[in-house]
Order: C-alpha cells, then structure tokens, then sequence
C-alpha cells in the first residue's frame, strides 16, 4: 500500500539547510508482515538506508548486500540485539537510540551520515504491541506517529518502508483513499486506537501520560523517586519493564522493589497504577544518603549535572568549602620539598601542566546534594548574590533545554526559574556581581547551528520584599557579532560591560575551527565592538576575579590574565592537568577572595573526578578531594547551603 505524507516538494537537504526545513513528498509503503518487509530489502536500490527498529541486524545484513556496508545504518533502543546486531554484522554501522525521544540526535546523525547523497530510503519496523522488544509500554502506533513526519519532515527521506499491521488495517477500513489517509484517517483517529490498545490484554496500563504512568517512556528518562520510610530509591526497571528488574532477581539491586515510582504507594508497580496524576512530593521521601541540613548555613561548592560516558546527569554534589588556603597551600609546598616522608602532601610537575600541591588530608569530602530537576550537560550555573545558585540551559534528556533552576540555600530545594527564549547548550553564562544581574551568549540549538544569541536576566537579589519581588523574565539583546559555541564570557565590577572570548563559530558536525575573536557589549549604547584577539584559537573557560578576568584555555595553552582597561593580556602558567577540556570553573568573592575552582573535565581523553583550586595571588594550584563520579561538560557554582 501507498501513500503520500506531505504535499510539498523538497530537494534533498543541503549542507547550509537546518532541520526546521519544510515538508517534503515523501511515499511511504506499508507492509504487514517480516516476508514482504524483507522482501522490499532485499530489492533496495537506494544510494543510502537505514532501518529504524534493526533489531539483531537482519534486515540490514540485506540492505548491505544490495548495497555496501558503508551505506548502511541500523538503530534500535536495546542495547543487547544493538550488540548482537554488531557482532553478527561487524561491517554495518549499528547505533543504540531511542528514535521516539531522541528525535533531534537520530536527525543529526541521519542528516551527518547522508550528507550529500542523494535517493535515501528508510525501513521502520518498531514491532507490534505483542512483540514489541520496547517492552516499556509503547504501542506501534504510538511511535509511528512522530517517527515517520521525523524522518519526512525533518530528515528529508523521500521513499519509507514500514512494517505496520495497525497502519495497514487501517489503510484497508479506510473510506476516504490514500491520497490524504495521514491527515485524514490516522491523526484523527489517534485516541479511539490508544484506547483500544490499553483495553486490550497486551498492555495493562494507559499509555497516555495525562492518564497514567508514562509507559511510553524508557524507564531511565524518568526522574527518580525514593520512598518515604527509609530513603531507598524506587527501582524504575522494576516499575516500568514487563519482565521486571532483572538485577533484583538475581539479587543484584539495591533498590527498593515494593513501592510504585508512579504514585508512591505499596504493592503494586508503575505498570499497574490507576493513579492518573503522578504523586506528589508528599508521596515520597527524601534520599537517605543525604546529610540532615546543618544548624547555620554554609559556603559549598557546588557540581551540577555533566556528562557520563554517554549519561546525562541529574545528580549534584557539593563539598564544604575549605578555610582560605593561601597559607596552607604554601606551608604544603615547602613541606613537600623539605621532606620526602610527609605522608599527607606531595608535590607533583609536568612538562605539559603546571605544579599542584596534594594536600588530601585536609581537605572536606564530596557529598551527595539534592538533584536538579532536569538531566543536564552542556549546561551553565552562575552564583547568586543571595547565597543561591542559578542554573540554566544544556542537553537534557530529548533535546537542549530553555528550563532554568534556582537552589535554595534555607529549604536545599531545587525551584524552576523562567525559560531562556532560545533553548541551547554549549554556551556561556556570567553574572554582574554589582546587581546579581545574569547573562547567556551564544551556543548551540538543534546540536548543529551556531548562535548569536544574547539574554539578560534581572533577578531578584533576596532584599526586596514580598511586593517588590515580581516575577521577573529574560529579555533578549543585541545579539553579538560573531555566533559561537564552547566560548568565555565575564563582567567586570561597577563597569557596565560584558566580554566574550574565544570559542567555536563553525555550524554542523564537521566544521570544528576554533576562533581567538573577542567581544565587548556596552550596556549603556547596547552596541558590541571588537577587542585585541586571544594570543591563540581554543575553547576557554573565563572568570572574574577582582578587576581582572582570568581565561583558561582548553587543551595545552597558558592561562590568561586580561586586563580590560590596558586591553591585554599577560601569560599565567599552564592547567593542572594535561591536554585538559571540557572543565568548569567557578569564583565567589564573597567566600574566597582570591580562589578560582576548577571541577571535572578530561585530561588526554580520560574522564576526570579530581577539583583544584587556583590561588591569582601566588599563582599556585592546590588539589582538593575528588567528587565521587567523574564528569565533563558539567557545571560548578559556590551557594550556600544548609
């Protein structure tokens, strides 16, 4: 069976194009069965495939033989038939994905890998609700509906093959033709097919989200709960997959098995729940491994979020943090090199990063802290006037996020904040220190454009009273001259300038180039003018500290000291680690005066848990304790906190 999804004509997408690109003619063929899905594989004669639900690889090994293994992508979301489907077929390029919420990755990497060829045919088989290997609650029908105006709308396939009973039984019942039967028959009976599915023997409960738990969903893109007697986390494998949590039965899990992740309650799972909203916050508990809040509230620094070998985080840390370190950092140096049997410092020098103190025995641990409320990396934190810390932006789980959060220092409560305009991640974030003023440039939206873009945030700074404390909103600026990922920016104190430094101006994966461009915005004309470049191109990290700004470069390059009014700079040395990126730095006067903090991070293609101090006085690095889970892209801040 055929038929059309969209009227437009479209040319296959060029280089330039982005994905809000418009609809293209785009034939789909229905089958209903394995034999003659293979059948059409088997007869492929396209430059390019990919099969969406590729299982253990089958379909594909036939798509490769009409074609080449190099012309061939396979996606599934399980992991094992993922590697099953590699070891079988170790030529063909296999990726686990989650096609249904991971829209904006599975487009970038079809629209990467299909650059510039032209005839791309799709194959979709996402299984029926009996077979379904999802096996998370989704229906056929359920995933069809956003994957197929995905891959038409916004991938650009002209020519799908889907292996869909449902679809074609629907085609067969349908009066009204072909020629508009998505528009007409489909999406307008949408609701009446989910509810015959969930009334069926074959999912037990709802899968709308509004009515019940979201079974659509894997079950590790839901947020975790604890119960509210000892503090354990609910298992979501347990909740949310048919077969149960295949950990606990072989006495492998730790969590809890008897409470429902969805309403809170006892014996019965998420799977089950007739609750139609989910529980509130009074329906759970706190995680047991969290310490009671302290009496007084104290300065810590704080890490946020990050990226984890391919997770993106929800859990945050903080560590206590430690007296000024001007004199201890320099009684540890001297000890070190007086004597070698001091168990508790040593001092360690690269020809590729600067000397660091250790100096272990002093220094607080990392602890478990409230997690945000959203999975973040790429993201920024900024600290507040007040003793908060502000959160903003970044990847999350499905797609960059315009979400913003704020931590309470009394309550240690994460609370939402007002959206961003522009959803984006990658970017840079400052506050103007004089009004607790905040500040987002540039970044990357849809994971493949470059941009310009420039909010400003005015906040409340915890002084005004409950009248004068009205909701405030980001609004947007002039956008700077050059658009730009993975850059620095910072302000100055009482001086009503923003300054931007280095980064990436190149859109799409393949373009890489760094730039050494720096920028300043004036407040007062609202107008942006060049600076003096960097004396090299990179990635960096910039920093406020007194009347200067302190920039640390990605990789192998000296720190920089800038100094606004001379417009210079003067070479510091080099980072603590070698070959050193995707780091975070944080700086709060009000704690430490002279302390900059460096968290997380890679050093020569290695995930780093260690964190630094930099005292701009002497000049010297001091390691403090590491966090308890290795993590790049992340961000740090220095809050208050009970």
């Amino acid at each position: 069976m055929l038929f059309t999804m969209f009227s437009k004509n479209q040319t296959r997408p060029t280089k330039r194009q982005r994905l809000d690109t418009t609809p293209t003619s785009t034939t789909v063929t229905l089958v209903q069965s394995t034999e003659e899905y293979r059948e059409l594989a088997s007869s492929c004669t396209a430059n390019y495939a990919l099969e969406l639900g590729c299982g253990a690889g089958d379909t594909s090994h036939l798509l490769a033989q009409q074609l080449s293994p190099d012309n061939i992508l396979g996606v599934d979301i399980t992991w094992k038939l993922i590697q099953q489907a590699k070891h079988s077929y170790p030529n063909i390029r296999f990726e686990r994905l989650d096609v249904v919420d991971d829209e904006d990755w599975v487009v970038k990497l079809i629209r990467t890998l299909t650059l510039g060829v032209n005839n791309v045919q799709a194959f979709v088989d996402l299984g029926a609700p009996h077979d379904n290997h999802l096996d998370y609650g989704i229906t056929e029908l359920t995933a069809l509906i956003p994957v197929l105006p995905m891959l038409a709308h916004r991938a650009g396939i002209s020519s799908i093959v889907v292996k869909s009973p449902q679809l074609c039984e629907l085609a067969t019942q349908s009066q009204s033709g072909l020629e508009d039967f998505w528009n007409s028959v489909v999406l307008p009976t949408q609701t009446a097919i989910l509810n015959a599915t969930t009334t069926s023997t074959t999912t037990v409960a709802p899968t709308n989200a509004a009515a019940g738990p979201p079974l659509h969903l894997h079950p590790m893109k839901l947020n975790e709960q604890f119960d509210k007697v000892q503090g354990i986390e609910i298992c979501r494998y347990h909740n949310y997959s048919k077969e149960g949590c295949k950990r606990g039965a072989l006495g492998r899990c730790k969590m809890n098995h008897t409470h429902c992740h969805w309403c809170g309650q006892e014996n019965h799972r998420a799977l089950e729940c007739t609750r139609p909203t989910p529980g509130t916050a009074q329906d759970f508990g706190i995680d047991a491994r969290l310490k009671p809040p302290m009496a007084k509230a104290a300065p810590f620094l704080f890490v946020v979020g990050g990226r984890l070998r391919g997770k993106t985080l929800i859990q945050c840390e903080r560590v206590l943090l430690p007296k000024p370190l001007n004199e201890s950092s320099t009684t540890g140096a001297t000890s070190s090199s007086s004597s070698s049997s001091a168990p508790s410092s040593t001092t360690t020098s690269s020809s590729s990063s600067a000397k660091c103190t250790t100096n272990t025995t002093t220094q607080p641990s990392w602890e478990l802290a409230q997690p945000l409320t959203q999975h973040r990396g790429s993201h920024c934190a900024v600290n507040m006037p007040n003793g908060n810390i502000f959160v903003a932006g970044g990847g999350g789980m499905r797609a960059n996020l315009a979400s913003c959060e704020i931590y309470n220092a009394d309550n240690r409560q994460w609370t939402t904040a007002p959206n961003m305009h522009t959803p984006r991640h990658a970017f840079s974030m400052c506050t103007n220190s004089t009004n607790g003023d905040i500040f987002v440039t540039g970044g990357w939206t849809h994971g493949s454009k470059c941009i310009g873009t420039f909010e400003r945030l005015k906040t409340r700074t915890g002084t005004e009273t409950s009248e004068e404390a009205a909701p405030y909103a980001w609004e947007v600026c002039t956008p700077m001259i050059m658009p730009r990922r993975l850059h620095g920016s910072a302000c100055l104190p009482n001086q009503n300038l923003l300054f931007v430094f280095g980064g990436s101006p190149g859109n799409d994966l393949e373009q890489k180039f760094t730039t050494n461009c720096v920028e300043c915005y004036n407040f007062d004309n609202e107008t942006w003018t060049r600076l003096n470049d960097l004396p090299f191109k990179a990635h960096v990290v910039a920093c406020t500290v007194d009347q200067f700004i302190y920039i640390l470069p990605c990789g192998d390059h000296a720190m920089l000291k800038y100094d606004s009014k001379k417009d210079t700079y003067v070479k510091l040395g080099k980072l603590p680690l070698p070959n050193f990126h995707g780091f975070c730095v944080t700086h709060n006067a009000l704690f430490d005066a002279t302390g900059l903090y460096l968290v997380g991070g890679a050093s020569n293609a290695r995930w780093s848990k260690q964190t630094f101090r930099y005292d701009v006085t002497t000049g010297e690095w001091v390691e403090l304790s590491d966090m308890s889970l290795p993590r790049r892209r992340t961000a740090c801040a220095v809050g208050l906190s009970k």
